[in-house]
């Protein structure tokens, strides 16, 4: 897993948390009556939900850019290789 693949995961796993923080105070502003909390938990739980979706992305990014970096290595070594078949 390279460096920005890793670096996605944890922008996915931080999201989460976030997301998972603002249900909780999305509950508890709830049950205690308090509408000020309710809203914040509401506001965290979908930062948390869009942070996790862009460490998503900058995952596939990274898996994408890695594969085509792979794609080029292999078509440079066909080239270069005069035994490869065709």
């Amino acid at each position: 897993m390279n460096s920005d693949r890793l670096k996605g995961k944890a922008e996915e796993l931080k999201g989460k948390a976030k997301e998972v923080a603002g249900r909780v105070k999305e509950a508890f502003g709830s049950v205690r009556g308090s509408k000020r909390a309710e809203a914040e938990g509401v506001v965290e739980r979908a930062e948390g939900e869009v942070q996790e979706k862009v460490g998503q992305a900058k995952q596939d990014i990274a898996s994408n850019e890695a594969e085509e970096e792979g794609d080029l290595a292999r078509e440079a070594a066909g080239e270069a290789d005069p035994t490869a078949k065709t």
